[in-house]
């Protein structure tokens, strides 16, 4: 379990290849306990990478786990794997996987059946982008948005809220805080109205940057605000971190 919570520790600090590397040799040592969930972590930050055979290992945990945990997430990610190889009838074949296997229990799996019975397509661009960001490649991620600005890759409305909200996301990890909070804003205004996650996590971290300045009257604005915005996804993670903010800034 060493080797896991090393490999959970890398990630965070923004380090997936590290993590990738660790992962494969304990999977590839004969010696090591098997734990089926390392397929799933490794299929996850090997497509954050948007790494060739990052299937195998989605494919290595769907075939060996018993359960019922991860399998809705492990489909909705090769269905990604698929759609970003331009393999069309493979994606649409795993998002029906999604639909009707695996359980609720987890949260990755909640958002998995969230996100696949949306009506709206699904973009390569921002999800491109998204994996990136996920493994920590933030430079990549912003030149993937930068590089494809133009109107006929954004025509929902969902993706020009993703769109906006992507950046924000980007900004603030490359530290470019001005920038993190005029896009956080944007999200919020344009997002509000919809189901989606964006302007609620948007609200989230807004407040987590007010905090961090030490503006408390602003950071419990926009966590109160992030508590009213209404949205199903990932919305016990969200909220109780903008709870557990409020906890933190009570007596300022």
């Amino acid at each position: 379990m060493i080797c896991f919570f090393y490999a959970k520790a890398c990630v965070k600090a923004n380090n997936n290849n590290e993590a990738i590397t660790v992962l494969e040799n304990y999977l590839n040592n004969k010696k090591c306990p098997s734990i089926k969930y390392f397929y799933y972590f490794l299929g996850t930050i090997e497509l954050n990478r948007l790494d060739y055979d990052a299937y195998i290992y989605f494919n290595k945990y769907l075939n060996s786990y018993q359960g019922k945990n991860y399998i809705k997430a492990s489909y909705q990610k090769l269905a990604w794997y698929y759609l970003l190889n331009k393999n069309y009838s493979n994606y649409d074949y795993y998002i029906n996987k999604v639909k009707q296997l695996g359980s609720l229990n987890t949260e990755a799996d909640k958002q998995a059946y969230l996100e696949v019975n949306q009506s709206v397509k699904l973009n390569e661009i921002l999800l491109k982008s998204r994996l990136l960001f996920d493994g920590g490649y933030f430079i990549d991620a912003k030149k993937m948005l930068i590089n494809n600005l133009d109107d006929k890759n954004f025509k929902s409305s969902k993706d020009k809220i993703e769109y906006l909200y992507r950046l924000a996301r980007v900004y603030h990890k490359l530290n470019r805080i001005e920038d993190a909070k005029k896009y956080y804003k944007l999200v919020i205004n344009k997002g509000k109205d919809f189901s989606y996650y964006f302007a609620k996590n948007s609200a989230l971290q807004l407040a987590l940057i007010y905090e961090d300045e030490s503006n408390y009257n602003n950071a419990k604005v926009y966590f109160m605000k992030c508590l009213h915005i209404n949205s199903n996804e990932y919305k016990n993670s969200i909220e109780f971190s903008a709870k557990a903010g409020l906890n933190r800034i009570n007596n300022y």
